[in-house]
């Protein structure tokens, strides 16, 4: 039951990527907080965002991320290699209260940009600070 409510949730959330990419909220109104108006859930965006490749696995990355929310369901990580806004894909959704996270398909020949957001519903947060992962040059 509580994995079908998760599915649910993701299925809505990634019919709205592209409005969430401009940081507009779904009812179309932009915010500091990803949704506005009277009435509406203000989910305050992850912050902290930090991580590092395993020091004997390169292609693992491990991610953590201070929860300044107390209403979100999800955490959605995204992973781009060029961090421009059309550069980034959803990697994977975390439950609510999860600080940390471990990309294990991660490349190692690039550099990695990872930043991560709140959701309840269909409202959401804006996005945490952007975490850069340098390239493997240990190997």
């Amino acid at each position: 039951m509580l994995y079908s409510h998760f599915l649910r949730i993701s299925c809505l959330l990634l019919l709205t990527l592209p409005v969430m990419f401009s940081l507009t909220s779904c009812d179309g109104h932009s915010s500091s907080t990803g949704s506005s108006g009277g009435g509406h859930l203000n989910i305050n965006a992850p912050g902290d965002l930090t991580g590092y490749r395993d020091s004997t696995n390169a292609w693992v990355i491990h991610l953590n991320w201070r929860d300044f929310s107390n209403n979100e369901l999800l955490f959605f990580i995204f992973r781009s290699t060029t961090n421009t806004p059309d550069g980034y894909y959803q990697l994977d959704f975390v439950p609510a209260n999860t600080t940390a996270y471990n990309d294990s398909a991660a490349p190692t020949d690039s550099v990695c940009y990872y930043r991560v957001f709140a959701a309840a519903g269909k409202y959401y947060s804006l996005f945490s600070n952007v975490l850069t992962v340098p390239i493997d040059t240990a190997r």
